[in-house]
């Protein structure tokens, strides 16, 4: 094993609440990516993994709302047709 180096590096797990203020904060910040990454402490990919990652989610959440308020507004005027038989 002479010459072999055995490098281990810690994985950084970051919770929710960074994750999505890194990610509001690359939208709202003057500062150039590479200069937000730095004072931030992690790597420019994170960051665009984050913003594709909740955009998707927003993107699902706007079709799921969006979904069930037509639902909802079909449901009231089924309700107004039953009233108006009645």
């Amino acid at each position: 094993m002479e010459g072999e180096f055995i490098t281990s590096r810690i994985r950084q797990r970051y919770d929710e609440v960074f994750k999505r203020n890194a990610e509001i904060l690359s939208y709202a910040t003057s500062k150039t990516m590479k200069d937000l990454v730095t004072d931030l402490g992690i790597h420019a990919s994170l960051i665009y993994n984050w913003r594709r990652t909740y955009t998707e989610e927003e993107t699902k959440l706007s079709l799921l709302s969006k979904k069930a308020l037509f639902e909802n507004f079909s449901l009231k005027m089924q309700n107004e047709k039953w009233k108006t038989k009645c």
